[in-house]
């Protein structure tokens, strides 16, 4: 029998990273938003300021969307797979014959 543990070790591996990694750029996105349109209320006036933050803010903006879209899509699958998030998983194993 194969023993395929530590393919499941680096999934879990990839997985953990991945699930840190989500919390921070939603944070990063929210920031980004955020100083754009203190950019905009309290620029100078000037068009290069104005375009400027409103480019933060665009970029922020669907940052923020596409980070909590994939994230609301991956737990919609989870939900309609009976995927339970919490579970440990168990490693698949291939049984062959040969020497």
């Amino acid at each position: 029998m194969i023993n395929l543990s530590p393919v499941s070790n680096l999934i879990n591996a990839f997985g953990q990273i991945v699930g840190a990694l989500v919390p921070i750029l939603v944070t990063l996105a929210l920031v980004v938003f955020l100083w754009g349109l203190v950019r905009y209320l309290w620029g100078g006036g000037s068009e290069p300021d104005i375009e400027g933050a409103k480019q933060l803010i665009k970029w922020g903006l669907i940052t923020l969307f596409v980070v909590v879209s994939i994230w609301g899509i991956i737990a919609l699958m989870q939900t309609a797979l009976n995927i339970n998030e919490n579970a440990a998983g168990k490693a698949p194993q291939l049984q062959y014959k040969g020497t």
